[in-house]
Protein backbone atom coordinates (compact mmCIF):
# COMPACT_ATOMS: atom_id res chain seq x y z
CA UNK A 1 0.00 0.00 0.00
CA UNK A 2 2.91 2.23 0.91
CA UNK A 3 4.33 1.38 -2.97
CA UNK A 4 1.27 3.08 -4.54
CA UNK A 5 1.31 6.20 -2.27
CA UNK A 6 5.32 6.22 -2.99
CA UNK A 7 4.35 6.21 -6.29
CA UNK A 8 1.78 8.52 -7.05
CA UNK A 9 4.00 11.21 -4.35
CA UNK A 10 6.69 10.35 -7.20
CA UNK A 11 4.72 11.10 -10.33
CA UNK A 12 3.51 14.33 -8.10
CA UNK A 13 0.13 13.41 -7.95
CA UNK A 14 0.11 14.80 -4.40
CA UNK A 15 -3.76 14.73 -3.96
CA UNK A 16 -3.98 11.71 -5.26
CA UNK A 17 -2.00 9.97 -2.84
CA UNK A 18 -3.30 12.12 0.22
CA UNK A 19 -6.69 10.81 -1.13
CA UNK A 20 -5.64 6.72 -1.67
CA UNK A 21 -4.46 7.16 1.70
CA UNK A 22 -7.69 7.77 3.17
CA UNK A 23 -9.37 5.43 0.99
CA UNK A 24 -6.98 2.93 2.24
CA UNK A 25 -7.70 3.62 5.25
CA UNK A 26 -11.43 3.38 5.14
CA UNK A 27 -13.34 0.41 6.87
CA UNK A 28 -15.86 0.18 3.82
CA UNK A 29 -13.77 0.82 0.49
CA UNK A 30 -15.74 2.47 -2.22
CA UNK A 31 -16.47 0.93 -5.48
CA UNK A 32 -13.87 1.61 -7.98
CA UNK A 33 -15.46 3.65 -9.99
CA UNK A 34 -16.15 6.06 -7.22
CA UNK A 35 -12.59 5.78 -5.63
CA UNK A 36 -11.09 6.58 -9.14
CA UNK A 37 -13.16 9.63 -9.20
CA UNK A 38 -12.33 10.44 -5.64
CA UNK A 39 -8.90 10.82 -6.49
CA UNK A 40 -9.16 12.58 -10.03
CA UNK A 41 -11.22 15.08 -7.57
CA UNK A 42 -8.66 15.12 -5.46
CA UNK A 43 -5.57 15.84 -7.49
CA UNK A 44 -8.03 18.71 -9.01
CA UNK A 45 -8.39 20.57 -6.02
CA UNK A 46 -4.94 20.36 -5.27
CA UNK A 47 -4.13 21.63 -8.40
CA UNK A 48 -6.55 24.87 -8.56
CA UNK A 49 -4.85 25.73 -5.40
CA UNK A 50 -1.20 25.77 -6.39
CA UNK A 51 -2.12 26.96 -9.66
CA UNK A 52 -4.01 29.90 -7.37
CA UNK A 53 -0.97 30.09 -4.73
CA UNK A 54 1.47 30.36 -8.00
CA UNK A 55 -0.15 33.12 -9.43
CA UNK A 56 -0.50 35.12 -6.27
CA UNK A 57 2.87 34.47 -6.01
CA UNK A 58 3.58 35.81 -9.45
CA UNK A 59 1.85 38.54 -8.36
CA UNK A 60 3.56 40.11 -6.09
CA UNK A 61 0.80 41.52 -4.00
CA UNK A 62 2.27 43.37 -1.39
CA UNK A 63 -0.47 41.85 1.57
CA UNK A 64 -3.38 39.02 0.40
CA UNK A 65 -6.66 40.27 0.98
CA UNK A 66 -9.50 37.93 0.93
CA UNK A 67 -13.34 38.01 2.17
CA UNK A 68 -12.16 35.57 4.78
CA UNK A 69 -10.37 38.58 6.61
CA UNK A 70 -12.57 41.74 4.92
CA UNK A 71 -13.98 44.22 7.51
CA UNK A 72 -17.14 44.43 6.86
CA UNK A 73 -17.46 47.27 9.66
CA UNK A 74 -15.28 49.58 7.56
CA UNK A 75 -16.97 49.01 4.24
CA UNK A 76 -19.87 51.89 2.69
CA UNK A 77 -21.26 49.15 1.11
CA UNK A 78 -23.37 46.61 3.87
CA UNK A 79 -22.52 43.12 3.89
CA UNK A 80 -25.98 41.48 2.56
CA UNK A 81 -24.43 43.29 -0.60
CA UNK A 82 -20.99 41.87 -1.12
CA UNK A 83 -21.70 38.30 0.20
CA UNK A 84 -23.26 37.61 -3.86
CA UNK A 85 -19.99 38.63 -5.24
CA UNK A 86 -17.61 36.70 -2.82
CA UNK A 87 -18.86 33.13 -5.15
CA UNK A 88 -17.39 34.50 -7.74
CA UNK A 89 -20.63 33.83 -9.82
CA UNK A 90 -21.50 37.18 -10.99
CA UNK A 91 -18.88 36.73 -14.41
CA UNK A 92 -21.13 33.40 -15.18
CA UNK A 93 -24.09 35.66 -15.04
CA UNK A 94 -23.31 38.37 -16.79
CA UNK A 95 -23.28 40.46 -14.36
CA UNK A 96 -20.35 43.67 -14.30
CA UNK A 97 -18.78 44.97 -11.08
CA UNK A 98 -17.16 47.91 -10.73
CA UNK A 99 -14.66 48.99 -7.65
CA UNK A 100 -13.87 52.60 -6.95
CA UNK A 101 -11.49 53.57 -4.33
CA UNK A 102 -8.76 56.30 -3.44
CA UNK A 103 -5.11 55.25 -4.18
CA UNK A 104 -3.76 52.62 -2.48
CA UNK A 105 -6.44 51.06 -1.15
CA UNK A 106 -6.04 48.03 -4.03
Amino acid sequence: MNALIDQLTALRLHGMATCAQDLLASRKPPSLTTAIKQLIDAETVVRQVRSIQYQMRIAKFPHHKDFATFDYSAAAVPRAQIDPFCSGQFPQDAHNLILVGGTGTG
